[in-house]
């Protein structure tokens, strides 16, 4: 394992939750932030410290008596520019919201799209603008609008994950601090803040699947056949869907509780949304299943390696310290096919390639970007030796897994929440991250160098696309 230092390192001027590259434009990022009013209350929840406290403050009542008072979060969108292992602000493009912000995600259907999940049981959509006129995207030619806001649930739920559909650009899964996970059609979005609305925002929900405690995160399989979520409790979760075309909501007579209400909807500030509306998952799922024996802590972070009808294998990440190439489908439980302790929580994880060997494709390799709390941000690859025996999961074959650490950032003070790698033109085995801790709110921004196969594959590919799945 090789240590790595920063290129360039600097402060941020709240705690840094999220970090999401601008696919539309190599080299810029977001960074999202999330910050109470008054940290010194700061407790956070979970086994982890994920930044999802609920923490309240007390005053004293007239009658003398402790008065609970919820703590307000605030978020910020910054968008920096990575110039030459220099990042730098555009406060031009800075967006402020009164929530705190846990996700950031891009649209794979329209890059200039992003959604951001808040604190207080709402989305906010944005589009990124393009100057027409730039020609270099090593200029400052970028702006980003805050279209508007979207109250999925009640303000005291928080949104804890989400990710667009594969193929429906109308479909968006959610997690909340409840338990809940659910898919959400959005539909009539304006394409600016200026645009004329000719028929209110409307948002369908259906819970796909109810646990006992924070649902931390979800994932899609890449052809939208399964939808996969892990939560507090320990469980790694499978829902499998209808196909695309076959998703349809249909209105259920029961509303649901956490949604938003009528009531809240119908202030001036959400006057382009309708009302929630409730639906019946039935109309969208096939089956669902659960395992909560395969992982000792919560599970947080989820990376399909493969996806069928019939099997999958996931990489999967754990407040245990541990990282986990798991076969879900595998009766009566799921099973492990490799560990490894990263001695920190795996909190999220991000492909950065993968290869399959030219003479042999049962062998095949993942390297993968994963942001570790407490134990910095760490690279990560993952081999398979026999991969047919894997997916096909024939006896107590494992389909030979390894799972080892080429390069850890261990600069970070404090929780490591947040590490993305920087979309641009890289040489050879070469590329490069940022990574930001919550606390200490350090930014860095460094480049590691690959196993040797990155550079074969660059030769077969003619480069390597490094490519986010979260």
């Amino acid at each position: 394992m090789v240590t790595v230092r920063p290129a360039h390192s600097w402060i941020a001027e709240s705690q840094p939750s999220c970090v999401a590259c601008i696919p539309s434009s190599p080299g810029h990022f977001v960074i999202g932030t999330y910050t109470l009013d008054d940290p010194s209350t700061d407790s956070p929840r979970g086994h982890g410290e994920a930044p999802t406290d609920t923490a309240e403050s007390t005053s004293s009542s007239s009658e003398g008596e402790d008065k609970v008072k919820p703590q307000k979060r605030r978020g910020q969108l910054l968008t920096y520019h990575d110039r030459n292992e220099q990042c730098t602000e555009d406060h031009s493009t800075r967006i402020t919201l009164d929530s705190g912000i846990l996700d950031i995600v891009f649209s794979p259907h329209d890059h200039e799209v992003l959604f951001v999940a808040t604190s207080e049981g709402s989305l906010a959509y944005l589009r990124v603008i393009k100057d027409p006129r730039a020609t270099d995207l090593t200029d400052n030619d970028l702006g980003m609008d805050l279209i508007c806001m979207i109250q999925v649930f009640d303000p005291s739920i928080l949104i804890l994950d989400l990710v667009f559909h594969p193929t429906r650009e109308d479909i968006i899964g959610v997690t909340t601090s409840t338990g809940g996970i659910y898919l959400l059609q959005v539909q009539h979005l304006p394409k600016s803040f200026f645009t004329n609305i000719t028929a209110p925002i409307s948002i369908s929900l259906a819970e796909v699947y109810r646990t006992t405690l924070e649902a931390w995160t979800l994932s899609f399989s890449p052809d939208g056949s399964a939808l996969y979520f892990g939560s507090d409790d320990s469980a790694l979760g499978t829902a499998q869907l209808l196909p695309a075309p076959q998703l349809i909501f249909t209105p259920s007579p029961d509303p649901d509780p956490e949604a938003a209400s009528d009531t809240l909807l119908s202030s001036p500030h959400f006057r382009h949304q309708s009302p929630v509306q409730t639906c019946d998952p039935s109309t969208i799922l096939t089956s669902t299943t659960s395992d909560t024996r395969t992982h000792g802590a919560g599970v947080v972070s989820i990376l399909p390696l493969h996806s069928s009808s019939s099997n999958a294998v996931l990489l999967t990440g754990s407040y245990d310290d541990h990282i986990r190439v798991v076969r879900p489908s595998a009766p009566p439980v799921g099973r492990c096919l490799a560990s490894l302790d990263l001695e920190g929580g795996v909190w999220r994880t991000s492909l950065v390639a993968h290869h399959m060997d030219a003479e042999d494709e049962g062998r095949r390799k993942w390297l993968v970007l994963v942001a570790c709390m407490h134990a910095g941000a760490k690279i990560v690859e993952i081999s398979c030796e026999r991969w047919k025996e894997a997916i096909e999961g024939r006896g107590e074959g494992d389909g030979g897994f390894g799972i080892r650490v080429v390069a850890a950032m261990e600069e970070h003070g404090s929780m490591c929440y947040a590490a993305e790698t920087i979309e641009g033109p890289m040489q050879a085995r070469t590329r490069g991250v940022v990574s930001a801790s919550f606390y200490d709110k350090l930014c860095c921004a460094w480049k590691f160098e690959g196993p040797d196969w990155m550079a074969e594959l660059e030769e077969e590919q003619g480069e390597v696309k490094t490519t986010k799945l979260n």
